[in-house]
């Protein structure tokens, strides 16, 4: 999971990354853009899109494209150790 995290999703369409990462991210589509939360200064009704190819652009958020559940930690959130690794069949446990 750390090499995982360090490498750039446009990079998880090749090699190991490919089985390793996107295949265990439940979250991750390559064939579909991920979207921020933020919105789009300059028209409240964009959000930013970013590209399989790390490009970033604004968007209509209305579009509705790739939408993933998201969740916001806060320096009391944890993450159960002792429970879950991550993958998709055993995803982290967190606890309030």
């Amino acid at each position: 999971r750390d090499q995982c995290l360090a490498k750039e999703l446009y990079n998880w369409r090749s090699g190991t990354y490919k089985t390793d990462c996107a295949g265990n991210d439940w979250l991750y589509d390559s064939s579909k853009y991920p979207w921020t939360l933020t919105p789009y200064s300059s028209y409240s009704s964009d959000v930013f899109l970013v590209y399989t190819s790390g490009y970033v652009t604004n968007y209509d958020a209305y579009r509705a494209y790739a939408v993933r559940p998201s969740l916001y930690l806060t320096s009391e959130t944890k993450i159960s150790l002792a429970d879950g690794n991550g993958s998709s069949t055993n995803p982290y446990i967190i606890v309030p």
